[in-house]
């Protein structure tokens, strides 16, 4: 529903109904690509001193339960949720 909220409908002739509610552009700048590479950041209470600080995974989606990423980290085949995560979206 959040993404639906922001697309046109044939009423609306080329505005969204969130650019028609609040006359303001809707920003979408925060949303990222799907199947992108992306480095999970690792705690330091689950890794030692000499081990990698973030783990190369692919991003999935949006967390439902929580604010953060669904990430595939195909080296341990898991699905895992984190919020500290940069994105490589440029591959």
């Amino acid at each position: 529903m959040y993404l639906l909220n922001r697309f046109t409908t044939k009423r609306l002739q080329k505005i969204t109904l969130e650019k028609a509610w609040s006359l303001k552009k809707p920003r979408v700048g925060h949303l990222r690509i799907f199947y992108s590479v992306a480095y999970a950041k690792i705690q330091e209470e689950k890794r030692t001193k000499l081990e990698d600080k973030s783990q190369k995974c692919i991003l999935l989606g949006y967390s439902e339960n929580s604010y953060g990423y669904k990430l595939y980290n195909p080296m341990t085949k898991k699905v895992t949720m984190s919020r500290d995560v940069k994105f490589d979206e440029e591959l």
